[in-house]
């Protein structure tokens, strides 16, 4: 089950290990739920660890991953502190003989997922990748602890696919992580890979599976303020787009707020942005809706690698210039966006509105059969 995350609790089990007087003893009460309080206590986490004497944490990489993981909470400053705090863990575990590589592998993966929220996708694999190679080759037998890495791995593998577009493989290594998350992950990455699952769900078109996972990830955030954060963001665009797509736009425009908030300062920004600008066009602002894209391409232009969000603000961007009756420059933008096997993002179907529009029927035909294809 997920550990809990009563911040109380664990700020008092720490008190009761400070009187001890034994530093094991006061590390050794905050490893084993630091990630999930981290994850739910962001802020009061880092005040609480930067209150104890130095030696507690200085040299503990597993402390400092949890401190760069605690930037994910709700509240956390904007910029890449965290990216500090992983790095210094990774130096403190090279100038420590004979470190455990399963903690050298635990803290690769908190740092792919720290760039992951930075949009650098690259790096983030460059770090998935050392993190894979240690658990293959170097990890003890022990089944609990492989089962966990393999977990927070596996999410983070599938989470990178799907913002590469790469979505067959994302659901493969998402619904792997979803199968170990009750027992090897925190409550926040539980509903990280739920919301993950939605959006795939809804780029299938089965929107009714996407939202039982929302609600699944909905009920596991109860009495916590994750569906505020990055971990909620990817359920709540899920639940958005679909709401846009069963032209349900007062529910959309409800869910507007809380979308924009979990999706600030992490890589769902751009996305949300994108989510929100089909909602102008559905509204009957297609204006509005292209200075929204607008916006959200300045932002992917800080990644590292292509998102297969930008497709689909190209999309979007193509449908708003074809409303305002600019065919042409609509027509231009949708001869580039490479086609992907999900209706969503197929831009077969609006090149077949553009032709109609401009009387060719049997174009109109042809693109569709594309799109049917």
């Amino acid at each position: 089950m997920h550990a809990p995350s009563d911040f109380n609790v664990f700020r008092q089990s720490i008190a009761d290990a400070i009187e001890q007087g034994d530093t094991a003893t006061v590390v050794a009460a905050i490893h084993p739920t630091a990630l999930t309080i981290a994850a739910e206590h962001g802020a009061a986490f880092r005040a609480l660890v930067n209150s104890l004497p130095t030696e507690v944490w200085h040299n503990d990489p597993r402390i400092a991953a949890a401190l760069g993981s605690s930037y994910r909470s709700t509240g956390s400053p904007r910029g890449q502190s965290s990216l500090g705090y992983f790095r210094a863990a990774e130096g403190a575990i090279e100038s420590t003989p004979h470190a455990p590589s399963h903690c050298l592998a635990a803290v690769l993966l908190g740092h792919a997922s720290a760039l992951r929220t930075h949009s650098q996708i690259a790096a983030a694999r460059v770090k998935l990748a050392q993190a894979f190679e240690l658990i293959e080759t170097k990890l003890p037998v022990a089944l609990p602890l492989r089962l966990e890495l393999s977990a927070r791995w596996s999410l983070e593998h599938g989470m990178l696919d799907l913002h590469a577009g790469l979505l067959d493989s994302a659901r493969a290594h998402i619904e792997y992580a979803q199968g170990l998350a009750v027992d090897h992950l925190t409550r926040a990455e539980h509903i990280e890979g739920l919301g993950a699952l939605a959006l795939l769900d809804a780029t299938d078109g089965d929107y009714d599976r996407a939202l039982e996972q929302v609600a699944r990830a909905r009920h596991l955030a109860g009495g916590t303020e994750l569906m505020s954060t990055g971990f909620g963001a990817p359920a709540l665009a899920a639940e958005t787009l679909i709401a846009n797509e069963r032209l349900q736009l007062e529910h959309a425009s409800d869910l507007e707020k809380d979308l924009t908030r979990a999706a600030s300062h992490n890589e769902w920004e751009p996305f949300a942005a994108v989510v929100i600008a089909q909602l102008r066009g559905l509204e009957g602002h297609p204006v509005v809706a292209l200075d929204v894209l607008n916006r959200a391409a300045r932002s992917f232009g800080s990644w590292d690698s292509h998102s297969i969000a930008v497709d689909f603000a190209e999309l979007l961007k193509g449908v708003m210039l074809m409303v305002l009756d600019h065919g042409d420059e609509a027509w231009a933008i949708l001869q580039k966006i490479r086609p992907v096997e999900r209706h969503p993002l197929c831009p077969a179907r609006i090149t077949a509105q553009l032709r109609l529009r401009h009387g060719d029927l049997v174009g109109a035909s042809e693109a569709i059969s594309e799109c049917e294809a």
